[in-house]
């Protein structure tokens, strides 16, 4: 069979054109995002995609590779396949075990407000199912603030974190930043993460409370301290686009309170650098991981 063959089978197969649009909108990439597709259904490398029930919530997991775990949190209003340009190449090094969080992607959601420690709780779980006593974590955006909580309640489980776009307090957003999302059902950003929550989601009917939820949440949290990060004895690597979301004054306090932390600043990039600017983000990563 050809490649062109295989593409479409797996294309039609296994992805709605409602998420492949609006990933080539997004950023204009849907041929990678379909090989993407045909990695999951045909590499040696790719897993299978389960669920396992914690507290109420039945969470969405994928393991791909073999090797040391690299836990691979995502982030807000999206899912596992926003890591379509980390998975393949990750799975070469390590046994990825990426995660919907609760209420995201296939995951279903319970009528709690969400929260990070809630989300924390959730992977520390998951994690314990799968007998996996220490794991390198990456998390981007929302993930990457699962990843400090993660660390700081638990010291021996993280091994090494890295964050992508992250904050530890809701001060640390840049205000207009936020103002995207003030006129929700106008937001061009929501109505396309709005396509890929109702395509895979269990319940795409709650999509007007998930946005509720997921703004609240910004809004209010992380509220983390300077000592609660202290905490933290993982080595860790804070990435941050020169074009992001996040404040540098306030990444660059994330970083002062770590021991053993370092900075890594993506030029010519946004918060969206893991899509827009693969290639010295997946770079770093995995030269960080190894060291």
């Amino acid at each position: 069979m050809t490649k062109f063959a295989k593409r479409c089978l797996v294309g039609i197969g296994t992805l709605s054109l409602a998420v492949c649009a609006a990933y080539y909108v997004i950023n204009q990439s849907v041929d990678e995002y379909l090989d993407y597709m045909v990695w999951k259904a045909l590499s040696s490398d790719a897993g299978d995609g389960k669920y396992t029930q914690i507290d109420e919530t039945n969470i969405y997991f994928e393991i791909h590779g073999d090797g040391e775990p690299l836990l691979l949190l995502h982030g807000g209003f999206t899912s596992i396949d926003s890591f379509y340009k980390q998975i393949p190449l990750f799975a070469k090094h390590y046994r990825v075990i990426a995660v919907d969080s609760r209420g995201h992607g296939r995951s279903n959601d319970t009528t709690e407000p969400f929260n990070y420690a809630d989300m924390s709780h959730k992977m520390s779980t998951l994690l314990e199912q799968l007998r996996i006593q220490k794991t390198r974590v990456v998390g981007w955006s929302d993930g990457g603030v699962i990843g400090l909580d993660l660390a700081m309640r638990n010291p021996g489980l993280v091994s090494k974190l890295v964050t992508f776009g992250s904050n530890f307090h809701h001060e640390g957003l840049i205000p207009n930043q936020m103002s995207d999302f003030d006129n929700s059902e106008d937001s061009e950003l929501l109505d396309l993460a709005r396509i890929s929550y109702q395509t895979i989601s269990p319940h795409p009917e709650k999509w007007p409370e998930f946005i509720k939820k997921t703004l609240t949440m910004w809004r209010t949290q992380p509220t983390y301290t300077i000592e609660q990060l202290g905490k933290i004895t993982a080595a860790t690597l804070v990435m941050v686009g020169d074009d992001d979301m996040i404040k540098l004054s306030h990444t660059e306090t994330l970083v002062e309170a770590i021991d053993n932390a370092t900075l890594a600043v993506i030029p010519d990039s946004t918060h969206f650098a893991p899509i827009e600017n693969p290639e010295p983000v997946n770079r770093l990563i995995l030269a960080f991981l190894a060291n």
